[in-house]
Order: structure tokens, then C-alpha cells, then sequence
């Protein structure tokens, strides 16, 4: 699958990366729920659609990885992921008041407040499962 999207990924004229924040787990994931909802529809039909479901959330543009840190833990995003993410969030109601483009207090306090308001667990990282649920 991975090598699917990768091959998908190069071949596509204005695409720098197709799952920008998306681990291969989390792709699989996704992947196990479409095939058991669909065990009639062909695995490489199944990843196309996923593709195309991801369409809207890809970066077209080169970004620099940036580590995001919070209570001695890290994730790497890029740095128009994360400006993604402020934006949700801030869309969301919560205000973020660390300068754009960095990673203060505040934007850690207001990913805790979105996983704590959502039952997720509370890192205040924008992690996998706080991006699929935010992002999705």
C-alpha cells in the first residue's frame, strides 16, 4: 500500500506529499475498516479511493519538517501541516497566541483542551489520533 501511494505520490503533477501527517498504521487502519465494510471490492480499488479521500489535505508545496514538543515527547510535521492545524483549531474556538508558525504553550494548551473536550488522550501534541479526529 505504501509503495502504491508513494508511486501515486510521484507520479502526480503538483503533489510534494499525498499524506502529509499520516502514518502507514494509520493508513492501514483506515484500509481495514474500507475492506471489512467492502470484502467484495478489489484491496488497490480500495487505496485509489482512499487517495482521492485524501485529496483535499495534500501539500502541492515543498515544507520544512519542524519537531513539535510537549512534556519531554516530540512528533515531526510540516510546517504547513501545522499551520493547518492552528487554523482548525483556531476555527474550532480555540485560541492559539504563541507568533505564528511556532509551537508555544498556548497551542499545546489548546490541543489538550480539543483532546480533553473530545475524550482523546491528552498530550497536547498534535499526534495521530488528535490530527485524524481534527482533520478529518
Amino acid at each position: 500500500m505504501t509503495g502504491f501511494i508513494s508511486g501515486y505520490n510521484v507520479h502526480s503533477d503538483g503533489v510534494f506529499d499525498d499524506t502529509p501527517w499520516q502514518t502507514s498504521e494509520l493508513l492501514l487502519l483506515k484500509m481495514k475498516v474500507f475492506c471489512e465494510a467492502n470484502p467484495d471490492t478489489a484491496f488497490v480499488r480500495g487505496v485509489g479511493g482512499l487517495i482521492s479521500s485524501l485529496a483535499d489535505g495534500r501539500l502541492e508545496n515543498a515544507s520544512d519538517l519542524v519537531s513539535v514538543r510537549n512534556q519531554g515527547r516530540a512528533v515531526m510535521l510540516y510546517r504547513e501541516t501545522l499551520d493547518v492545524v492552528r487554523e482548525a483549531l483556531e476555527g474550532a474556538g480555540y485560541a492559539i497566541t504563541d507568533a505564528d508558525g511556532t509551537f508555544g504553550s498556548t497551542f499545546a494548551e489548546a490541543l489538550t483542551n480539543f483532546q480533553s473536550a473530545r475524550g482523546l488522550p491528552e498530550t497536547g501534541l498534535p499526534d495521530q489520533v488528535t490530527l485524524n479526529r481534527l482533520l478529518n
